[in-house]
């Protein structure tokens, strides 16, 4: 699993507070918005951001607990948006393989996009 900002940490323009701390799932959080250059991107990065008319600058959206823990991130690429959420921390996990069946191999998500 990727970390949150790897791949992104030569491309940063700016990083700013956004509003006041606010409640998430019962956490206090402050939001901050990250700004991407794109042409600074990793190339592993690059590669995953939508052909066609591609953003100079990528937006990542991240509410962050005075732990410095990740609740919750937005990519914002052009009109498109991706929402992660990050809760439990701390927290043991059972992880378990899918049946092999479920199992996709070779498969490049950007050729999902269309």
């Amino acid at each position: 699993m990727r970390r949150p900002l790897e791949g992104i940490e030569g491309a940063v323009a700016r990083v700013e507070k956004s509003g006041a701390p606010e409640l998430l799932d019962g956490v206090e959080v402050q939001q901050y918005v990250v700004s991407a250059d794109v042409a600074k991107l990793s190339d592993d990065l690059k590669s995953s951001v939508r052909s066609g008319a591609v953003p100079t600058v990528i937006l990542y959206l991240y509410w962050i607990d005075a732990d410095d823990l990740i609740h919750k991130a937005v990519l914002a690429e052009g009109d498109s948006r991706i929402e992660y959420s990050y809760e439990h921390w701390g927290e043991p996990v059972e992880v378990a393989a899918p049946p092999a069946e479920q199992v996709a191999q070779g498969v490049d998500l950007a050729d999902l996009s269309g």
